[in-house]
């Protein structure tokens, strides 16, 4: 995982090792992001979000759907 230095990102989060994660991006405890997927910036992942393989999430997006 490439993460931006100013995104915060949870030591609980299962991020698969080719995501990358935009400037001042939020990823919360238990969000689950795929392969290849891409965060950009000023997005902010909710408590266990999943995102599949090449998900995108733009500038400003806010996701948050509970893991079932």
């Amino acid at each position: 995982m490439r993460a931006h230095p100013t995104a915060i990102v949870s030591p609980k989060a299962k991020i698969h090792p080719s995501v990358e994660i935009g400037p001042f991006s939020i990823v919360h405890d238990n969000v689950e992001i795929g392969a290849g997927t891409n965060i950009g910036s000023n997005c902010e992942l909710g408590v266990a979000t999943r995102l599949g393989d090449g998900s995108p999430l733009r500038i400003g997006e806010e996701f948050d759907d509970p893991l079932p």
